[in-house]
C-alpha cells in the first residue's frame, strides 16, 4: 500500500514502475472505460516507445515549467524530439523554435504568467491517495501546477486550436474534463488543503500560438458521472482480480 502524499517522482517511474502499477490515473480511467482488459494489458505489458506527439509533449510541458531538463541539440533525420533513458529531453532546431514561441505567447499573457510564475507555485509532483469513496483503491496524479493557496490546479495543454468553437471538443474528445475531476478528488484526499479550481491554459503549436484559458466548472459534474462508475468497476476487478473484456456475445446493430 502506497502511504498518501505528495512525491517528487520522474515521468518514467510514475507511468512505469511496478510499484505504481495498481494505481489508477486519470489516463487509466480512459482505458477502464474500454474494458477492465484493456486497462490491465495497457498497465503490464513493457512500455513501449513514445510517440512523436507524446514525446513533443514532454518537451512542451518540460520548456514551459523546467527548461533545465531540455537539451537543445541538432538531431539526425526528421526527429524533432527524442528522449533517453534518463527522461533526458532533446529537440531540434525546429522544434526549439515552437517551444520559443509558445513559451513568448505564454508569458506574454497576463492571466497565465501569474499563475505558472505564481511564488507559492509547485511543479510536476506526483500525488497518491486512497480513494475517498472505495478505499481498496489507490489513485495517483501528477498536475502541471498546484497552487495550495490559491486552491486551483492547473494544466498545460498544446492544442491546434484553442478556440471557444474547438478546444471544447478537444475537452470531449481526450477527456480532459475527467482528468479535472480525478486531479481535483485526488487532491482534496491527500491533505487539509483544498483545491475547488481546475484551469486548463491551452497554446497552440503553431503561430501566432494563441493561449486561452479555460476553468473547468459544470464539466466536472457531467465527468462525476462517468467517472464513479469506473472506479466502482476498477474496485469490484480488484477484489476479484478479474479483468473481462469486451461483452461480445451479441452482434450490434449500427
Amino acid at each position: 500500500m502506497i502511504k498518501p502524499g505528495w512525491y517528487d517522482v520522474d515521468n518514467e517511474v510514475y507511468h512505469h514502475s511496478e510499484d505504481y502499477r495498481y494505481c489508477m490515473t486519470s489516463s487509466g480511467l480512459k482505458q477502464m472505460d474500454r474494458s477492465p482488459l484493456h486497462w490491465h494489458t495497457w498497465r503490464t505489458l513493457p512500455p513501449t516507445g513514445a510517440t512523436p506527439a507524446l514525446a513533443f509533449g514532454s518537451a512542451f510541458h518540460s520548456y514551459m515549467l523546467e527548461p533545465e531538463k531540455i537539451e537543445c541539440e541538432l538531431l539526425t533525420g526528421r526527429t524533432q524530439v527524442a528522449i533517453d533513458d534518463d527522461g533526458m529531453i532533446s529537440v531540434n532546431n525546429d522544434a526549439l523554435e515552437t517551444l520559443k514561441g509558445m513559451k513568448e505567447s505564454l508569458m506574454a499573457c497576463e492571466i497565465s504568467a501569474l499563475i505558472v510564475n505564481h511564488p507559492k507555485a509547485i511543479y510536476e509532483r506526483a500525488g497518491f491517495f486512497t480513494d475517498p469513496v472505495r478505499p481498496n483503491v489507490t489513485g495517483s496524479i501528477k498536475p502541471d501546477i498546484r497552487i495550495p493557496e490559491l486552491g486551483i490546479i492547473a494544466d498545460l495543454k498544446s492544442t491546434t486550436d484553442a478556440s471557444q468553437v474547438a478546444f471544447p471538443r478537444s475537452v470531449r474528445k481526450f477527456k480532459y474534463d475527467w482528468q479535472a475531476w480525478w486531479y481535483l478528488r485526488g487532491a482534496n484526499s491527500i491533505s487539509h488543503e483544498v483545491y475547488d479550481k481546475f484551469i486548463i491554459i491551452a497554446i497552440e503549436k503553431a503561430p501566432p500560438y494563441g493561449v486561452m484559458i479555460y476553468e473547468m466548472t459544470e464539466a466536472l459534474y457531467w465527468a462525476e458521472t462517468r467517472v464513479m462508475p469506473i472506479i466502482e468497476k476498477f474496485s469490484l476487478c480488484l477484489d476479484m482480480d478479474r479483468w473481462p473484456g469486451y461483452k461480445n456475445t451479441e452482434i450490434i446493430e449500427l
